[in-house]
């Protein structure tokens, strides 16, 4: 049987009904608040997960770009010493007729 207590004619159980339904809505609400900021991390951290894969995607380009560079910066290295050995020969070839003219080994 159960007691009556308070001027609202409630009983005990139905009070400690009333309290337990109060602490599960607000234990529900928590949860949603907290579940609410789990989703808000998780897609933040999605963000910065697709953006740190745009910017390792841009390091690898831009390092291919530079591997690119320094191959050509190479291969302009190569040409420019062939054209100077080139022109060098010519001058030297140059500076020995001069040589053989002014001594008229040449006609």
């Amino acid at each position: 049987m159960a007691l009556k207590s308070g001027t609202d004619g409630e009983t005990d159980s139905q009070r400690v009904e009333i309290a337990f339904a109060a602490l599960r809505e607000v234990q529900r609400s928590e949860l949603d608040r907290l579940d609410e900021r789990a989703r808000a991390i998780e897609e933040k951290v999605l963000a910065m997960g697709t953006e740190l894969s745009l910017c390792r995607y841009q390091v690898g380009e831009l390092t291919k770009r530079l591997d690119d560079l320094e191959a050509n910066r190479l291969r302009l290295q190569v040409v420019g010493i062939v054209l100077a050995t080139i022109l060098a020969f010519i001058f030297l070839t140059a500076a020995v007729l001069a040589i053989f003219k002014a001594l008229g080994l040449l006609r």
